[in-house]
């Protein structure tokens, strides 16, 4: 890659940490196309925009505000992950406790939650100003667990209610299951 082309936003990352990816490999101007050089979905740290915290220019998205704006990218799982994290959530909690936004009003309540500036998976897209924001999907596999804990529970409670001497007479003579236990839930449908 010819690094006359490359954009450098080293404002979002720091060179300290050797798992980042640089953001040179991630994005590079070609004739004002962008070119995302990974795959689709990136490992990362987001938190979200605040402009008393990332300031912001005359050059910047007028519609930045509620973005998850991009901390670092990670190529891999770091060995250190958690310390990059707790690093995150101490200094948030020691300087930007007091701050206030402008679109969300439980502000304190998000960035002092331990859910908060964790590592997540999103699709990173490059705004007009050149901030660096992503759209995070690994809530997606969250609604999916949950809902999948709830059909798994309910497999087990009728394999279990199958394995009962009454019912493996009942499937012996008629070649089915009771109607209680006939239907066995599956992931097809999980989520309607």
């Amino acid at each position: 890659m010819d690094n006359s082309n490359t954009l450098s936003l080293s404002r979002y990352s720091s060179d300290s940490l050797d798992t980042i990816e640089s953001f040179e490999s991630i994005r590079s101007k070609d004739n004002n196309n962008i070119i995302i050089n990974s795959t689709k979905y990136k490992l990362l740290v987001p938190e979200l925009y605040n402009n008393k915290i990332h300031g912001f220019t005359y050059e910047s998205e007028p519609n930045i505000n509620g973005h998850f704006i991009v901390l670092h990218v990670f190529n891999k799982i770091p060995k250190n992950c958690i310390n990059i994290c707790k690093f995150y959530k101490n200094y948030y909690k020691t300087n930007y406790i007091s701050l206030s936004h402008d679109l969300i009003r439980n502000y304190k309540n998000i960035i002092t939650s331990s859910n908060y500036l964790n590592m997540e998976i999103g699709e990173i897209h490059y705004l007009r100003g050149d901030e660096c924001v992503c759209i995070l999907k690994t809530f997606w596999l969250k609604i999916i667990q949950r809902a999948w804990k709830k059909v798994y529970k309910i497999r087990q409670q009728i394999i279990k209610k199958r394995h009962r001497p009454d019912s493996m007479m009942y499937r012996q003579a008629t070649g089915k299951w009771p109607d209680d236990y006939q239907y066995m839930p599956s992931i097809r449908g999980l989520l309607a």
